[in-house]
């Protein structure tokens, strides 16, 4: 028989099978027919004619079996169907019913949508911080390729990496194919219609944004044979230029040199990776680092920033094993001192960038987590003593026919209704605290301009709305639901469940034990806050204006630089009520570093390895415009010879321990000055350059030094009046010497340190809005609890005033109720703070994390609350009149 007859026939007899049958697998089955036709075709001596009339007598049977299925089929789809409508029609009646019953209790309603919105809201506004900066990868190509090298050494997780060291890293790794240095400096703007202006000069190689993955908005970046192309920031574009396309081409003088404009790089973009310190710079400005800078074998100025781009197939781990071994050939090849201890470090730019802000995140991600559950146990012990109020409702609806599964059904729904009313008001809670947080920017969190209410953020907030609902909704569902329907009827509602109070107790236990917590943490933070503003950082805080600025570059040579500067003080000197001025290359708690490897005769006989330390260049009058006291010696006099240095206290601590360090030498190397020895004339006290929680190395200064044209100065101003007062007589002395010179970020010592001290107030300031809000609703709910009980006990209390109770014993009945609750809550939050303090620990100074003093304080205080929470149902108990109570009864 031929094959095509034999499926034609085939094809026929499919008919017999229901329509959906054929349209679903006709073709499925003609395929395998004809493919064990082909399988019999193969093996010898098979009939045809038996096979295709063994294949149309299957067909037939299945047919017959397919067909009697198919009224079975159907009965069942439609089965199916109507269930789903009428679950879906329960669901609706039961929103309906929910609706209603929220509706006829406002006052319940609005108290446990706002309660839980404080709950979900602050979740959620910290949950988008966390997801856009820790969990959200960078705006890369293909970011997780990309890595941060660092050096590193025994004071120091984070250094920047020598020219000749760098040549060996990127000749020697195999792991990372392509590399890219950096380094910022500050210097002016002019050259345009603009007013000089400060801005901050990023100086990177030529394939740096094609490493990162960053292609310019509008025109390209610059080539390595172009060294007076820059590329612009958006928010310089967008701020000078008024976002102007035409600034492509547009010449402009940077440092006193001209340059044109080649580019401008896309608006929420920061390239500015690799961050020394984890602290957020600014950059305005990219422009070619100098091939021929790389090439020299320096090995003692460290001052570039690496980052570079892991292969497809490389990892991290892969990648720190092979620096390790490059570290070690690196160390055999320098043979200094300054190399002792030297290792590379392999990070990812993500978890660079973002690696002081995690301890923080994770901590007012734990705080606000704590918030929610005192949340939703606020509102599970209003359901709770709502639903003792509905107990007759529960009964009738009991004796007409429903179902514990569906009681507790319908108040799961109430619930869920609570639990979305509270999330959606949460969202617009957490969109003004996204806006708190902004206009806050702690110099410590990343990625800040990024967080935003993004769909992953609402699906969290929905999430956590659904996860509220069950945790503060099941177990009110389930015991109302359970109600003994003959005393619920009989007792009209009024019986004291036990079950209930026992509930509500444990529930008040554990917000006063959470709360707890949440102050300990407060009070470690305050703390902690106050033993940082007790720090002297080396100088003195009031009356002292600092300045940073810049002559306009024209000069040849820095002696000409250094003349305009000793000018600039000589007239702002005679301004009224300036008493000192001075300027140094580094102003304290100002931003950068700058120093290198130090050592003393004394050191080199001992065989020490030499320290890392500061270098700053200061002017005559520099620590008497500061405040900085003068230990031992004297200060630098005007024209001071190169070959002399002061030392703080802690280098001469470190070098001449108990002994004279005034007339000593210092070696700091060609990084510090010019010459390798110096002669110590002085010691000053300690200035903390970095931070005033972190002891920054020793310091060493030198006289001031000439430097180059348009280098930036930083001018340290002592008055007798407000500091702030003075700025514009300043700047009009800076015009009226030099139009084209910049003078930028004019600050006051105080705002400094209070910049200085802003991660550590942001924090306390997060934590403490958060306990906060526990602390209020914990003492809500423990009014709620004591209140209800009041009323539960009428007729006891009654009873007792009639037989000539005292009101003092009915106070302490009352007061003491509350007060066992709070002392159980508070024990068991001691226990628990014990250990969760601990992990805040990174951002405490002077203060342990479990210190006495503040666990006493916040117990004090939270008892205090809760006795204030009894008073008030108190004072109502003692209103009961003996002879209403007993009529109600």
């Amino acid at each position: 028989m031929n094959p095509a007859f034999g499926l034609r026939i085939c094809r026929w007899l499919l008919r017999f099978f229901p329509a959906a049958f054929r349209a679903e697998y006709e073709e499925e089955m003609l395929s395998t027919v004809a493919g064990r036709h082909s399988a019999m075709v193969r093996r010898s001596g098979a009939s045809v004619v038996g096979f295709w009339t063994r294949e149309c007598i299957a067909l037939l049977r299945a047919a017959w079996r397919v067909r009697a299925r198919e009224p079975r089929r159907r009965r069942r789809s439609a089965e199916t169907q109507q269930k789903k409508e009428w679950n879906m029609g329960l669901l609706l009646r039961d929103v309906r019913i929910a609706l209603r019953s929220l509706r006829r209790a406002p006052t319940f309603t609005i108290v446990a949508v706002v309660t839980l919105a404080l709950g979900i809201g602050a979740n959620t506004a910290i949950f988008s911080v966390v997801h856009n900066v820790l969990l959200t990868p960078l705006d890369f190509e293909n970011p997780r390729e990309v890595v941060a090298v660092w050096g590193e050494d025994e004071n120091y997780s984070q250094l920047p990496v020598a020219t000749g060291d760098f040549r060996d890293i990127r000749e020697q790794s195999t792991t990372i194919s392509d590399f890219s240095a950096r380094y910022s400096t500050p210097t002016s703007l002019t050259g345009d219609d603009g007013e000089p202006e400060e801005v901050t000069v990023i100086w990177a190689t030529a394939n740096y944004f094609s490493l990162i993955g960053i292609t310019p908005s509008l025109g390209r970046s610059y080539t390595e044979e172009e060294e007076d192309a820059v590329v612009l920031s958006n928010g310089l574009w967008r701020r000078r230029y008024g976002s102007d396309p035409n600034v492509l081409g547009k010449r402009i003088v940077i440092g006193g040199q001209p340059h044109v404009v080649v580019g401008v790089l896309p608006a929420g973009v920061n390239p500015n990776v690799t961050m020394l310190r984890s602290v957020r710079e600014t950059n305005d400005i990219w422009r070619l680092m100098r091939p021929r800078w790389l090439e020299n074998d320096d090995r003692i100025n460290a001052w570039l920033r690496i980052v570079g781009r892991l292969k497809p197939e490389a990892t991290v781990e892969q990648a720190q094993a092979e620096m390790n071994t490059i570290a070690q050939r690196i160390l055999e090849v320098a043979q200094d001192n300054a190399h002792v201890g030297f290792r590379l470090h392999v990070v990812s730019i993500h978890d660079d960038i973002v690696r002081r802000a995690r301890p923080l995140l994770l901590v007012l991600m734990g705080a606000v987590t704590f918030v929610l559950l005192i949340a939703c146990f606020n509102v599970a012990n209003l359901l709770l003593v709502r639903a003792q109020g509905r107990s007759q409702e529960m009964a009738v609806r009991s004796a007409l026919g429903g179902g514990r599964g569906q009681l507790a059904r319908q108040l799961l729904v109430e619930s869920t209704l609570l639990g979305l009313l509270g999330g959606a008001a949460g969202v617009g809670l957490a969109s003004a605290g996204i806006s708190l947080l902004r206009a806050l920017r702690p110099a410590n969190l990343p990625r800040l301009e990024t967080v935003n209410l993004d769909g992953s953020v609402l699906i969290f907030a929905l999430a956590g709305s659904l996860v509220a609902a069950v945790l503060f909704g099941f177990v009110p569902a389930v015991r109302a639901s359970r109600a003994d329907l003959m005393t619920s009827l009989t007792d009209r509602g009024t019986s004291h469940d036990r079950g209930h109070q026992r509930i509500s107790r444990a529930l008040i236990v554990s917000e006063v034990a959470l709360s707890l917590v949440l102050l300990a943490g407060t009070g470690l933070l305050l703390r902690s806050f106050v033993e940082l503003r007790k720090i002297r950082p080396g100088f003195d805080t009031d009356h002292v204006l600092t300045v940073s600025l810049s002559e306009s570059g024209r000069a040849e040579d820095g002696e000409q630089a250094m003349l305009f500067f000793r000018q600039f003080e000589e007239e702002v000197s005679a301004l009224p009520g300036v008493e000192a001025i001075g300027y140094a290359n580094r102003i304290p708690l100002g931003g950068g570093l700058y120093g290198g490897p130090w050592a003393t005769e004394e050191t080199q006989a001992r065989g020490d390895t030499e320290e890392e330390g500061a270098f700053r260049f200061v002017s005559a009058g520099y620590f008497q415009a500061m405040g900085t006291r003068l230990l031992a010696g004297r200060f630098f006099n005007a024209n001071e010879d190169w070959e002399v240095a002061i030392v703080d206290e802690k280098t001469a601590a470190m070098a001449w321990p108990g002994e004279d360090p005034i007339g000593k030498r210092i070696w700091t190397g060609a990084l510090g000055r010019n010459g390798d020895w110096s002669r110590v004339i002085g010691v000053v006290e300690h200035q903390r350059h970095g931070n005033v929680n972190e002891d920054y190395n020793e310091t060493v200064f030198f006289p001031e030094f000439r430097g180059w044209p348009g280098m930036q100065r930083y001018a340290a101003i002592r008055t007798s009046v407000n500091a702030a007062s003075i700025g514009p007589s300043i700047r009009a002395t800076l015009r009226r010497l030099d139009p084209n010179a910049t003078l930028a970020r004019m600050r006051t010592v105080e705002e400094l340190v209070g910049n200085a001290l802003a991660p550590n107030r942001f924090a306390l300031l997060l934590i403490a809005i958060f306990a906060g809000v526990a602390v209020l609703l914990a003492a809500v709910g423990l009014y709620g609890v004591i209140s209800y009980s009041v009323s539960q006990r009428t007729r006891e209390i009654g009873i007792r005033i009639a037989f000539g109770a005292a009101n003092s014993s009915i106070m302490r009945l009352v007061v003491g109720q509350g007060f066992v609750l709070t002392v159980l809550g508070v024990v068991l939050g001691i226990v628990g703070a014990m250990g969760l303090t601990r992990v805040i620990s990174s951002l405490l100074v002077g203060v342990a994390p479990t210190d006495p003093v503040t666990f006493t304080v916040v117990a004090a205080v939270l008892v205090a609350v809760g006795l204030l929470g009894s008073y008030v149902p108190a004072r109502r108990a003692l209103k009961v009149d003996p002879t209403e109570a007993l009529r109600t009864e």
